[in-house]
């Protein structure tokens, strides 16, 4: 083995492992010291073998040949893929601009929240943020003004509908205020009660 070129000690190697038929074959780079004619020999042989292989490598176009599933390994995540390189790269890249819209979107409800929070306390309100709440995996913020029988709600409305929704504590009644408008019915309720 020793006298042998790099490439013959691959293919060595790789007659090695497939000799005994094995149910299972890993394969780490399987095309890296091939000549092009023993890659397409390999993917050939490869489309028609009926046990199972996995395939660690860097060759997209190897990838594309021989894959029939690909599994994404990412921040402590395996994600399985049916299809080959091609199908998994753009799924994965959809996958990731859907992500960043729902983060964007995450993001704007709590900018919106926190500006509420703002327009409260400038009006002279004592607010208390809690921010523990979650629903549906965006986290909002109730504007609980400390010693008030009322609670003001952002939640998903407010920011798709630009509704608030305030609540008086005592009698369970709940209004729907717009944000134009929400802190002047306030104040009117906090009269009133």
């Amino acid at each position: 083995m020793s006298e042998l070129a790099e490439s013959d000690k691959v293919k060595v190697l790789l007659a090695q492992a497939l000799f005994g038929n094995p149910d299972i074959l890993l394969l780490d780079e399987p095309t890296n010291g091939l000549d092009i004619h023993t890659t397409a020999w390999l993917e050939n042989f490869l489309a028609d073998y009926e046990n199972i292989v996995l395939v660690v490598s860097h060759d997209r176009h190897f990838l594309n040949q021989v894959c029939t599933q690909m599994c994404d390994v990412d921040r402590g995540q395996i994600k399985l893929y049916v299809g080959n390189y091609d199908f998994w790269y753009e799924s994965s890249k959809l996958a990731t601009e859907m992500a960043k819209q729902q983060n964007a979107k995450k993001e704007e409800q709590l900018t919106y929240a926190e500006g509420i929070y703002e327009e409260c306390r400038k009006a002279g309100l004592d607010v208390l943020l809690d921010d523990r709440k979650e629903r549906a995996g965006v986290k909002f913020k109730d504007c609980d003004l400390i010693g008030y029988p009322v609670r003001v709600t952002i939640g998903p409305k407010a920011v798709e509908e630009d509704v608030i929704e305030v609540k008086v504590r005592k009698t369970g009644e709940v209004y729907n205020f717009t944000r134009a408008d929400y802190l002047e019915k306030v104040q009117a309720l906090l009269k009133d009660l």
